[in-house]
This record gives structure tokens, sequence and C-alpha cells, in this order.
């Protein structure tokens, strides 16, 4: 197979891992605007509570996101060894 191809295919596979950590990261922002939207807009101890309730129920997938984020991270660094020589020969 083409080094060049071979090259191609990891910074692909790259990318798609760097998509993968940016929708994560987007999701968990949106979850924090939801529970900092709703704390600017209480004065009271109700809207407060509200909050953490919200910020409880997003606990799992907040967990998850955070889990998908370490795992694209891994497969880059693995997928950068894996790709460091092909890229050294093509130079």
């Amino acid at each position: 197979m083409n080094l060049t191809f071979k090259n191609i295919q990891f910074d692909e596979k790259i990318k798609t891992e760097r998509d993968n950590i940016e929708t994560a990261r987007v999701a968990l922002k949106q979850m924090d605007a939801q529970v900092d939207q709703l704390l600017s807009r209480t004065t009271d101890d109700k809207g407060a509570n509200r909050a953490v309730q919200i910020r409880r129920q997003q606990a799992r997938e907040r967990t998850a996101l955070q889990r998908d984020i370490e795992t694209a991270q891994t497969k880059i660094e693995k997928l950068n060894e894996e790709r460091a020589p092909i890229a050294t020969e093509l130079r």
C-alpha cells in the first residue's frame, strides 16, 4: 500500500477523533449553559435547587461525554504513534 495513502488514512482517523472530541465538548458547554441560564434567571433557593437537580440529571451523560473525550484522546495518541514512522519515511 502506498505510504502517502496510509498517511492520509491516519490523518482522516485523527480528524474524526478530533471531531468527536469537539462534539462532546460542545454538548458539555450546552449543558453548562442550561444550568447557568437557570441560575442567572433566579433569585431564590427554589431556582438554585432546580439548577442542582438539572446538574444531577446530567451527571450520567456528562460522565459518558468525558469518557468519550478521553477515549478519543487515547486513540489520537495511538494513531500518532503508528503514523510517525510513515510520516518520517515520507519526508
